[in-house]
């Protein structure tokens, strides 16, 4: 592959997780709605964004998207708005039962493998990040593939500006070089030595000291036969339960004429059923020996609570942040709220709180303690459902 192919085709395909459960940006983000179906950033939602960023790279194959079967459709409306030369090679893999990120990437990666053989280079993104500019992951993309060709499980880790509490962090090995194809500025490769679960503040801080530990951004990309061949070395119950279900998925896409839509067939939901349930991180990242790690230069936001999303959308001054469409009125001295409702809202003498009134919830936090949501959730839908 010479290197005007290389820059033409980034990847051979591009896998999206489209699961969600729409817990932690309750009540906009629901388990009917999640937060990929949110627009944030733009007036296109993140799942489009997403899709959009993923034909920035151009992939030969096609693009993926594993979902959740209840999401089918809503995910279908989205992909109508690509243009149609890329609508129609934009697949939907809809799961028959949710069986977590090990199994979603086991199914989708082996049709690409019967598409595109061993070698093919698949990224993985979820639908529901912020990532830019394009030019920048891009290019990003480029060299986490020509370092993924070298039989390499590339994760994209972004080194922190501040003390994350909210975010897993991969902590660097040895020096494995530098990637670049001579025309952009070298980029720094690494081995993996541990991932770690979201820290404490003070862990964060000692993170961010140190300098060896840098943000899991979710992302990675390799060739489709290494993935498959370290997953039934490191936890072969997903490839036992999951491969004779699949071995004419290729077929069945060209029986039903590159239609979009791919619904699973009586076999794969049968073996679906016996899958364990079980994240890729636990399955194969924090086993295999293959893992690469790139200091990726984009901008990345996950967006993973209402404190998050009121920083991002925070304007210059000190006072009420408010959504588009929302009318907001203060009495005495308010600062630093961050108001999303589509009715009017009166503030009276308080600050630094979080108040989102959507799909006939309304909920007020104080900034801070939004990590609280998903509990609140649940303890309000148990208090809804044993009212008489």
């Amino acid at each position: 592959m010479n290197n005007q192919d290389k820059e033409s085709h980034q990847v051979d395909c591009v896998s999206i997780l489209a699961g969600g459960g729409g817990t932690r940006l309750w009540p906009a983000s629901t388990e009917q709605r999640p937060k990929q179906f949110m627009n944030i950033g733009s007036e296109k939602s993140l799942l489009l964004q997403t899709l959009e960023r993923s034909w920035l790279l151009n992939p030969k194959v096609g693009v993926f998207v594993v979902c959740n079967r209840r999401y089918s459709e809503d995910i279908l409306s989205e992909i109508a708005l690509l243009p149609p030369a890329q609508a129609s090679r934009t697949h939907v893999l809809p799961e028959p039962h949710m069986r977590n990120t090990a199994a979603a990437l086991f199914y989708v990666n082996q049709l690409i493998e019967q598409l595109a053989g061993p070698q093919a280079i698949n990224l993985i993104q979820t639908s529901d990040h912020l990532i830019g500019p394009p030019t920048v992951f891009c290019r990003t993309v480029g060299r986490a593939a020509e370092l993924a060709r070298s039989r390499r499980i590339v994760v994209f880790g972004l080194e922190p500006d501040y003390p994350a509490t909210g975010y897993g962090y991969i902590e660097r090995g040895p020096a494995l070089g530098t990637v670049s194809d001579g025309a952009d500025e070298p980029v720094d490769s690494y081995e993996v030595l541990r991932f770690t679960e979201k820290p404490d503040l003070e862990t964060a801080r000692q993170f961010l000291t140190e300098g060896r530990f840098f943000w899991n951004s979710g992302m990675f990309c390799y060739p489709v036969g290494l993935f498959r061949e370290e997953l039934s070395r490191l936890t072969p119950s997903i490839p036992k339960a999951l491969e004779p279900a699949g071995r004419s998925l290729d077929k069945q896409l060209e029986f039903r004429q590159q239609a979009v839509l791919l619904p699973p067939t009586p076999e794969l939901t049968a073996a679906y059923e016996g899958c364990d349930n079980i994240s890729v991180d636990y399955a194969l990242m924090e086993k295999t020996d293959k893992l690469a790690l790139l200091c990726a230069r984009f901008e990345w936001n996950d967006i993973g609570s209402w404190d998050v999303l009121a920083k991002l959308e925070a304007g210059p001054t000190s006072g009420t942040e408010e959504n588009p469409g929302t009318v907001v009125t203060e009495v005495g001295t308010s600062e630093g709220n961050f108001v999303r409702s589509s009715l009017p809202v009166a503030i009276c003498n308080v600050s630094n709180l979080i108040i989102v009134e959507e799909n006939g919830v309304l909920l007020i936090c104080q900034k801070g303690a939004s990590e609280l949501v998903k509990e609140a959730r649940a303890r309000l839908q148990h208090k809804l459902q044993s009212e008489p």
